[in-house]
């Protein structure tokens, strides 16, 4: 099995190299299968993010969560497709995750490297308290 990850991953690599998000998609979504680790479940969720897929991209944010709660970038992934859908009531409660978990340097900086790599596709995801929604 990890020989076809492994080949998923080299099919989804070489899809993001060349712009072909439907086909990095499908490729990751086969990796999932085998191995469905957090580069694998991120790597997803950028791809289906990419092609405007918020639904998939949330649920593959979802599902890292699952296999790892304490994840910053997957609840962020997680606040930014659900404001794309206009599920502020999971957006808000993603928002409210990461302003009472995110307190240390290293989470702080992944969750603005992976804002930063996404602007345009989660241009209200971070919020102050007071903006955030169901406050």
């Amino acid at each position: 099995d990890s020989e076809r990850t492994k080949l998923w991953i080299f099919t989804a690599e070489r899809g993001m190299r060349l712009g072909h998000w439907p086909e990095m998609a499908r490729a990751l979504e086969r990796a999932e299968r085998f191995s469905p680790s957090r580069r694998v479940l991120l790597e997803r969720a950028l791809a289906e993010t990419k092609q405007g897929r918020w639904g998939e991209a949330r649920a593959a944010y979802q599902r890292l969560i699952e296999r790892s709660p304490q994840d910053p970038v997957a609840w962020f992934g997680v606040a930014g497709a659900s404001l794309r859908l206009g599920d502020t009531l999971t957006a808000g409660k993603a928002e409210r995750w990461l302003l009472e978990h995110v307190a240390g340097e290293d989470a702080a900086r992944e969750v603005t490297r992976y804002w930063r790599f996404l602007p345009e596709m989660y241009p209200a995801a971070v919020r102050t308290p007071a903006e955030s929604p169901g406050r």
